[in-house]
């Protein structure tokens, strides 16, 4: 009788188990999109995990760091995620470690923080300069990536902004106008923004050398001619109170 039970048991055991394991993939049977988003958001997860712990360096990045960057490219050219509710949320939570870095005193050398696309913004102890930055989602019927609330709190926290040429993907006019609205300077080529008399429009095909004050204090800009094609697309070669110099070329 004993002999027979445990025999039962064995069965019984490796039965349940299967059930159990059944239970947890029944929700996606059949259901490829809500399996995509499932795996998707635990990747995030991972990738989350994975950067915090291997922040950006100067030297060779630590091979974690890759990986997750990896993964990360292979799920941006997932197309089926485009405006999705997931992806934003990933961005949001990113963004936020962001915004919380950049409230935090920095008392030497300099950072720079990449967003959405060809964005970013470089700061030292006295300022902070932000490049192209721009919501994502204009060019498609979708939500911003960049919520305005987030967006709104990163402008806050930057001096001055430069633009490199006239593609929505790098000048956002509501970016811009969160800009302007807190009396911040937008920097932008001839023909972009037109009629925005509250954006300064420089186009040169010489190298120009300007000054421009913030409350950070002033900077020193070299605007170099640049093109894409027939487009004209503006360099900017930036020095700091600090003397530290950096450009933003575009694409």
């Amino acid at each position: 009788m004993r002999k027979s039970v445990f025999l039962l048991s064995l069965f019984v055991l490796p039965l349940y188990m299967l059930l159990q394991a059944q239970e947890k993939t029944v929700p996606f049977w059949g259901k490829q999109e809500v399996y995509l988003i499932n795996q998707t958001e635990k990747t995030f997860h991972l990738v989350d995990a994975l950067l915090k712990e291997n922040p950006p360096s100067s030297g060779n990045p630590a091979l974690a760091r890759k990986a997750a960057l990896q993964l990360l490219d292979g799920i941006f050219h997932d197309t089926r995620l485009d405006g999705s509710g997931t992806l934003s949320q990933f961005m949001e939570s990113r963004l936020g470690g962001l915004l919380e870095n950049m409230q935090k005193p920095l008392e030497e050398g300099m950072k720079v923080y990449k967003l959405y696309n060809d964005g970013f913004i470089v700061k030292t102890k006295s300022i902070a300069v932000a490049f192209d930055l721009y919501r994502g989602g204009a060019m498609k019927e979708s939500s911003s990536l960049i919520s305005d609330k987030t967006m709104q709190a990163i402008v806050a926290q930057c001096d001055i902004m430069f633009l490199s040429h006239n593609h929505p993907d790098h000048i956002d006019p509501v970016v811009v106008k969160m800009f302007t609205d807190m009396g911040k300077q937008v920097i932008a080529p001839n023909n972009s923004l037109v009629g925005n008399e509250l954006v300064t429009h420089i186009r040169s095909e010489q190298i120009i050398d300007r000054e421009f004050k913030t409350k950070g204090g002033k900077l020193d800009v070299k605007i170099l001619p640049g093109h894409q094609s027939e487009l004209i697309n503006n360099i900017h070669v930036v020095t700091t109170p600090e003397g530290f110099t950096f450009a933003h070329t575009g694409d």
